[in-house]
This record gives structure tokens, sequence and C-alpha cells, in this order.
């Protein structure tokens, strides 16, 4: 993710980092309280994350492959989307509160099997996860254990990424990222 953000900065951007190991976020309960209310009942380290979700122009998210999925906390943020998703779907409210329409994202990956399908999991949720927040996966650079990138993607030197962001994704001028 470091090299990503540098990136960005690079280019201009801003970047709000949210590492998630360093957060309390409890799994969803299913409580529906998201259904009835339109928020979340759980009170923990979350709640602030649900209006920086529905406001940033762009999201980057990092998690390392464990047993072909994303990590326990990035698989509790995104399960916790769930309250944006009634939002979305069931409410029929608009979830993107951002000031420039379109939302796009960025999915950054490592994993350590040798599996063929290691990345097709988590690449699932992620586009999901994406598609509440009314975001279009944009790219996705994942490597194995190995170092081979399993993802044709931009020459990772941080001025040729950094041109290749804002050609993608000019809205990454005022990104917000989230780690694992």
């Amino acid at each position: 993710m470091d090299w990503f953000i540098e990136g960005v900065e690079l280019a201009g951007g801003s970047v709000e980092r949210c590492y998630l190991r360093n957060l309390k976020i409890s799994p969803c309960r299913e409580i529906y309280a998201c259904k009835n209310e339109g928020r979340c009942a759980l009170d923990d380290d979350m709640q602030p994350l649900y209006e920086k979700l529905r406001e940033t122009e762009a999201i980057a998210l990092a998690s390392p492959v464990m047993f072909y999925a994303v990590s326990a906390h990035t698989k509790a943020f995104i399960d916790r989307c769930q309250a944006l998703w009634c939002i979305k779907y069931l409410r029929g409210e608009p979830v993107n509160r951002s000031l420039l329409g379109e939302r796009k994202g960025v999915f950054l990956s490592a994993g350590g099997s040798k599996g063929a399908k290691i990345f097709e999991g988590p690449l699932l949720t992620f586009r999901d996860f994406l598609d509440t927040l009314d975001a279009k996966h944009v790219t996705a650079t994942m490597y194995r254990r190995d170092g081979a990138a399993l993802t044709p993607g931009p020459d990772l030197t941080k001025p040729a990424f950094a041109e290749w962001l804002l050609d993608q994704v000019p809205a990454l001028r005022t990104a917000k990222s989230l780690e694992r």
C-alpha cells in the first residue's frame, strides 16, 4: 500500500489512511437494525467510517489473502457495510455522497498460496463491496509470495505509476485509503 500512496501523493493527491487492524470492528450480527433504521446498531470503530465511505471520491483497499479470502479484519469491515447495502437496496436511498459523482476503487493484495485461483474470492468480494458503495473497480494488483505479479497492471515505478493513476482515476486527488 505504501507505494500506492506514494504514487497518489506524487500525482498531487491526498490520502487518508485507516488501518483496519488497529480498529475495533465487530462482525455483523444480523440484528437488522440497518434494515429497519438505515444505521448499524453496533457502536464501535466502524461508525465513523460509514460517512467517510459515503463521501470519498475513490477507495483503495489492501488485504493479504488468507485461505482464498480477504483477512478477517477486512471481511468484518466489508460485512459491516451491509448497513450501506440496506440504505441502497432496501431503503432506495443513495449511498454515494461524493462531490465528483462516479467513484473508483483499487484492490491491492498479496498471497502465499500457489493455487491458480487464489485471488478469485477476494476480487469478487471487493467488486461486490464497490457495488454497494456505487464505485467502479478500476484495477487490482496482486502478488504471490514468490513476488510474481498475477495481474497485468501499470508500471509500479513511482513516476510512471503516478501518471497512470491520474489518467485512470483523476478522483484520487482526494482519495481515502483503507488498509488491513
